[in-house]
């Protein structure tokens, strides 16, 4: 075999093994690969489960929830709508602006990144903003401690990417 197939079997490998098994939301008609070795949970006053990492010892762990949204007008007129959100009630400071984000599905998809503080901790978020069908978009947050930096960008954005509708 030659080496560069060799090397880039390898490199698809390890990144398909940062992912666990395909995980179905039958209420919210979606399915992702979570990270190996997250856990599935309930969150008081979420529609659907969370995904998180080992709790850290300060006692966050980090996660990835969803939630859905109807909304009018155009996906892009709702993506302004949502970042003004993120300021205002929030009160958080977009650190990268709405783009877009590739989607194995093919589904539309804008990912940015905010700080705000919650429950006296600083957090960073990773918000991907789904287009799941005609005027109802699913919202794919992540949130960690500011202090982790982008530690996690890589194995989230790679479970987003699986993202996809279900029937």
């Amino acid at each position: 075999m030659r080496p560069a197939l060799l090397a880039l079997l390898l490199i698809v490998t390890a990144a398909w093994a940062e992912l666990g098994p395909l995980y179905t939301e039958e209420d919210g008609k979606f399915e992702f690969r979570p990270p190996t070795g997250w856990k599935i949970g309930e969150f008081p006053g979420l529609k659907y489960k969370i995904h998180h990492a080992a709790t850290t010892g300060d006692g966050f762990a980090p996660k990835i929830n969803f939630s859905d949204e109807a909304f009018d007008g155009s996906f892009e007129s709702y993506m302004t709508k949502a970042m003004r959100g993120v300021e205002s009630v929030l009160k958080g400071k977009i650190t990268t602006e709405p783009a877009i984000f590739k989607l194995d599905s093919g589904l539309l998809c804008y990912r940015s990144v905010f700080e705000a503080k919650q429950q006296d901790r600083d957090l960073r978020f990773i918000s991907f903003q789904i287009r799941l069908e005609y005027k109802k978009a699913v919202i794919a947050t992540f949130s960690s401690l500011k202090t982790d930096g982008d530690k996690w960008d890589e194995v989230v954005a790679e479970s987003i990417r699986t993202f996809a509708a279900t029937k």
